[in-house]
Formats: structure tokens, C-alpha cells, sequence
């Protein structure tokens, strides 16, 4: 299970069969929303609720002490989400950020044709 937070708030889990933004509505087609803040007005709480019914056996969020890319998650969002939790849930998050660096990493055919492109520019600026 996957959680990742924003400083939009649209936040995630992907359990490998659905989808699901703790949001009040869809991200784009890949994410259903499944938070009725009617129903409770706490999207921590909301996450927590969802990690629960999944019995989450890993809780993956995007922070890093070495990578600021990969360091979405902000401190107060992550204490929050602990607080929120159940007490057997709380250990079981774990950093994301080598899932975020491969993410990062990766690379599609055109992209490579593109990038070499650009570092021919790039050397023929440092050449002059």
C-alpha cells in the first residue's frame, strides 16, 4: 500500500486492485475519491479508517532524510497521519523514497532520443 501527500492535499493509496484519492473527488481517472467529509470531516482519520479495513501490511510514504525530492510528505502531515492510526499500524510505514528515485529514474525510448539531443547542445556549449 501506497500513500502519498501533497501540498494539495490530494492524497493516495494504491493497493494493488483499486485505486483511491482520501480527496473529495476524482484524480483524474486513476484515483476514485473515497472521502465523504460529511461523513468524517478528518482526512487523516479517513486514511487511517482505509488502512484499517485493508489491515495495510506495509505503509509506504514519500519522505527521505537524503533526498528532497523524494521528501513530499511534509512533518506536521506526517504526524498527523501517525497520530491518526491505530497503534499496529504505526509500525508499519516505512520511507518510499527509493520507490520515488526508480519512479524518477526511469525513462521511456523517447525520452532517451530526446535527452541525447540535448546533451549534444549541452556539449557544444561547454566546447565553445
Amino acid at each position: 500500500m501506497v500513500f502519498g501527500a501533497s501540498s494539495n492535499s490530494i492524497d493516495f493509496l494504491d493497493h494493488g486492485v483499486e485505486r483511491l484519492a482520501v480527496a473529495r473527488y476524482q484524480a483524474a481517472h486513476l484515483f476514485k475519491a473515497s472521502w465523504d467529509q460529511k461523513k468524517q470531516p478528518d482526512q487523516m482519520k479517513r486514511i487511517a479508517e482505509i488502512l484499517t479495513e485493508f489491515d495495510a501490511k506495509k505503509i509506504v510514504l514519500n519522505y527521505s532524510e537524503v533526498f528532497g525530492i523524494a521528501d513530499e510528505i511534509t512533518f506536521s502531515e506526517y504526524h498527523a497521519l501517525r497520530s491518526a492510526l491505530p497503534k499496529k499500524l504505526k509500525n508499519r510505514i516505512v520511507p518510499g523514497s527509493d520507490l520515488a528515485i526508480a519512479w524518477l529514474e526511469t525513462s521511456i525510448p523517447a525520452e532517451m532520443e530526446i535527452y541525447l539531443g540535448i546533451m549534444e547542445i549541452v556539449h557544444g556549449i561547454i566546447a565553445e
